[in-house]
């Protein structure tokens, strides 16, 4: 580096700290004392472009492995939102079904509901036609018995008529 002491100008070694009237004189001393120091710094210069090579090659490889992520990604997410519409489809269906189901018992209720009535009211008639068949029986015995009485009463007035007939012909 060079230093400025009025006038005169000094050129400081940066590894000993010599200095130098002359940047050429520092250039002398550096390439005959400190040969060593260019090369170091020159395969360090290159170890670090050759880490930095690494790190982007990694760096690229991380990038296409990402995007390939991504790719598989966006494409599982299509999947999944087909899956999505295929159940909500599903579902409507079973939602259509349900309210059918829920129909045909409502109906199936209904007509069991209109069969007891209607088995109420049967049992009902049937009671009254059991009265009535009751009532008829009765009446068809009262007739039997008023008819036993007629055909009694019948054989005994045949009876007198023929008694009469035969004074008659006496």
């Amino acid at each position: 580096m060079p230093e400025d002491n009025g006038d005169e100008k000094e050129f400081e070694c940066p590894v000993c700290g010599e200095t130098f009237d002359t940047e050429s004189g520092l250039n002398i001393h550096e390439g005959q004392i400190h040969p060593n120091k260019r090369i170091d710094e020159l395969e360090d210069l290159v170890d670090t472009f050759e880490d930095e090579t690494e790190k982007a090659l990694d760096i690229k490889k991380e990038k296409e492995a990402l995007k390939q992520r991504a790719k598989n990604l966006k494409h599982e997410k299509e999947e999944l939102e087909q899956t999505v519409k295929d159940l909500e489809t599903t579902t409507d269906k079973l939602k259509n079904g349900i309210k059918e189901k829920e129909e045909e018992l409502d109906d199936m209720k209904s007509k069991v509901e209109d069969l007891r009535d209607d088995r109420e009211e049967l049992k009902a008639e049937k009671k009254s036609m059991n009265r009535e068949i009751d009532n008829l029986e009765e009446e068809k015995q009262s007739l039997e018995n008023s008819l036993e009485q007629t055909e009694q009463l019948m054989v005994k007035l045949k009876h007198q008529v023929q008694e009469f007939n035969e004074e008659l012909d006496e």
